[in-house]
């Protein structure tokens, strides 16, 4: 399955594009920046807990196919793009395997 986000214009740091998931695991993930982002980068939450990270410091797209990350069955994952910087658009794509 894939769930890709719509366009969402990040115009500053506390802005950021969020997938909350129940049932499915991330196996990989798409971004892009429409300029250098400043403090740009990934998250991937579960319970409240920062299970992945990277940084992401160039403009252009990205891709990173993730090993299967196990998420509690009663759980949700929150994967984020970091705001890029004042007058930056980020874009997130997520594509999800069956549990």
């Amino acid at each position: 399955m894939s769930y890709p986000e719509t366009d969402q214009p990040v115009a500053d740091t506390a802005a950021e594009i969020e997938y909350t998931i129940a049932h499915d695991v991330p196996e990989a993930l798409q971004w892009s920046y429409d300029a250098e982002p400043t403090n740009g980068g990934i998250t991937i939450v579960v319970g409240g807990v920062t299970k992945w990270a990277v940084d992401i410091t160039a403009a252009g797209p990205g891709f990173m196919p993730l090993a299967r990350m196990r998420l509690p069955e009663a759980g949700t994952a929150t994967i984020t793009l970091l705001a890029g910087g004042a007058a930056v658009t980020g874009k997130l794509n997520a594509t999800f395997g069956e549990r």
